[in-house]
């Protein structure tokens, strides 16, 4: 009986590992597709940038469309220019949401976006 007891606790611990070292994989994901001109621009990961922009303090307001278009690029350049002004380290001003500009904008996202907007880690 003792050693189906411990059994039943390496398993039970086992489980436990395993569920929660698959917890953090809907985290930030370093591979996704940067956004901007020249980019894939999918939907999702628009919408996120979209909504990060209105959701943080720059002084730049888009419509939440899921496409990128003359608006979304303002909008990326205006964040990116309030970041610089307020935060180190400072961002290239490209309106392109690279892995640098995507982890400050999550910042101002839930955590809905974590998967569509490209990060550094």
């Amino acid at each position: 009986m003792k050693k189906l007891a411990t059994r039943g606790a390496v398993l039970t611990a086992a489980l436990a590992l395993a569920v929660m070292g698959t917890a953090g994989a809907a985290d930030a994901r370093v591979g996704a597709d940067w956004v901007g001109y020249g980019y894939p621009n999918h939907h999702n990961a628009v919408t996120c940038v979209q909504e990060g922009i209105n959701n943080s303090p720059a002084p730049y307001h888009v419509t939440v469309d899921g496409l990128f278009g003359p608006d979304t690029y303002k909008g990326v350049i205006a964040f990116q220019k309030w970041w610089n002004a307020n935060y180190e380290p400072r961002l290239g001003v490209d309106g392109i949401v690279g892995p640098e500009t995507g982890d400050d904008l999550l910042g101002w996202l839930g955590s809905g976006c974590d998967y569509y907007l490209p990060t550094t880690d």
